[in-house]
């Protein structure tokens, strides 16, 4: 029989928090959110607040022309305003986790409810299940295993389960901001700069799209795709910085968010973890 003492059970905890705490980092109001500052600020893939779940939309100057027409500032403006709008969306990395060595698939709604997974380069992932309140967590055996023990007893008493709790764990509290939409993108400005241009006319997933090109603060250049049909929605973002390129997806706007909470028998209650009532 192996029992974790408490600093352990602690420690774990705070390495499976670490990977939200990343996630949060990418979208949360600390001013280093890609969709804050610059062109990022209309990077997030809102719906249209009045038409709900339509991807659908107007989209367009008031005279019916397409907002590739437009400044870039507008066009920014314009995709700011649909992204703040939107009731759910996916955010999800492509091309692999990215310059800061973060990757994420997350669906996620202003409601609270999210599902999907985080991951840090040599690091392992973490699944992440939240509806209301409660909140899910399932880390992988490399996440446990590069957090700190080499004991196979110890991973066994994770490994494969889901750790639960609720947001008023203080542990797991941070969850409700890395999952809820409203949160993060709490904070965003407006999206426009006197820096910004407007790029080639393509298309995304078979969307028509517009490029918008900026570069930030830091010297980061960023190109955004925006929708040019229905509400312009950013559709992609890829960031080049310090040799590094990061992609990150939009889709699945104002889709509802739907899982199925996890089997009792490969549930582990964080209050008994914690407690050392969890043993092999």
């Amino acid at each position: 029989m192996t029992r974790m003492t408490n600093a352990r059970r602690g420690a774990w905890i705070g390495a499976a928090m670490a990977g939200l705490l990343a996630l949060s980092a990418c979208g949360g109001g600390d001013g280093d959110s890609p969709f804050e500052s610059g062109a990022q600020g209309g990077e997030e893939s809102g719906g249209s607040g009045e038409t709900g779940g339509e991807t659908g939309g107007e989209g367009e100057e008031g005279d019916g022309g397409s907002i590739a027409d437009l400044p870039a500032d507008q066009i920014m403006e314009r995709a700011q305003e649909a992204l703040l709008a939107a009731e759910s969306l996916r955010m999800s990395t492509e091309g692999g986790p990215g310059t800061d060595g973060v990757g994420m698939d997350l669906h996620l709604d202003k409601e609270g409810s999210c599902e999907g997974w985080v991951s840090m380069e040599g690091q392992g992932s973490v699944e992440i299940l939240m509806r209301a309140d409660q909140v899910w967590m399932k880390p992988d055996e490399m996440f446990w295993t590069t957090m700190g023990t080499s004991d196979p007893a110890l991973v066994s008493l994770v490994d494969g389960n889901w750790l639960y709790g609720t947001t008023d764990d203080p542990e797991l509290a941070s969850t409700a901001s890395a999952c809820a939409l409203g949160d993060l993108f709490a904070g965003s400005g407006s999206g426009a700069t006197d820096t910004a241009t407007v790029g080639e006319e393509t298309t995304h997933n078979g969307t028509p799209a517009i490029e918008v090109h900026d570069t930030d603060d830091t010297g980061a250049e960023m190109t955004m795709l925006i929708a040019t049909e229905g509400e312009p929605y950013p559709l992609l973002m890829t960031t080049n910085e310090g040799g590094g390129t990061t992609e990150l997806e939009l889709s699945d706007y104002n889709v509802p968010v739907s899982f199925d909470e996890p089997p009792a028998d490969l549930i582990l209650n964080i209050e008994d973890f914690r407690a050392g009532d969890i043993t092999t």
